[in-house]
């Protein structure tokens, strides 16, 4: 009797030290785990419900910003010789409220360039680098727009005293995109 009753003892101290390893070693972790994954979903839908509100409103900003919004890059004119007027016309307006004359501004041969007619010119003239950078600056900003394609700059040598600003010529190719404007 007392060996069933050692034996039972020492069952329910296996039993009873089990319980705790049970408990620290599957139970425990098992919750630990549990508990990781309900937070990461917890976090993965408050992301997605904030990027389904981001591309909402970046779709509707889209929608009004296309609508509300005309693009006015491209030269509108009547025909090729409207546009090739008006565009000669603005590098001129340009160049003179900078202090520059050309020398020539003189037509290119333009391939079309994809989905739009545009016009090309070759201006040269010599102007200060103060003069020809406040030209480059107010063409970059030109509305409708101005594409300078290719250019070359060279400096001057004159006699007499040096000039504060060097004198440069310079040449550049300006290519402008036109639409046949309707009803004109």
């Amino acid at each position: 009797m007392m060996r069933s009753r050692a034996a039972s003892l020492s069952l329910l101290a296996g039993v009873l030290a089990l319980v705790p390893l049970l408990w620290f070693g599957l139970w425990q972790p098992a919750q630990a785990w549990k508990e990781a994954q309900f937070t990461a979903l917890a976090d993965a839908q408050q992301r997605s419900a904030a990027l389904a509100q981001r591309i909402e409103t970046l779709s509707r900003e889209a929608a009004a910003l296309s609508a509300a919004t005309q693009f006015d890059g491209v030269w509108q004119a009547a025909n090729a010789g409207e546009a090739t007027a008006r565009v000669q016309a603005q590098l001129s307006d340009l160049a003179r409220q900078n202090g520059i004359t050309f020398r020539a501004i003189s037509p290119l041969r333009t391939e079309a360039i994809p989905l739009k007619n545009a016009v090309s010119f070759r201006v040269e003239a010599e102007a200060r680098l103060d003069q020809l950078t406040t030209f480059l600056r107010a063409a970059e900003y030109a509305s409708p727009v101005l594409v300078f394609e290719k250019g070359s700059l060279r400096r001057l040598s004159r006699p007499g005293p040096p000039s504060e600003q060097p004198i440069l010529f310079f040449q550049f190719d300006v290519l402008a995109a036109y639409d046949i404007a309707e009803g004109g």
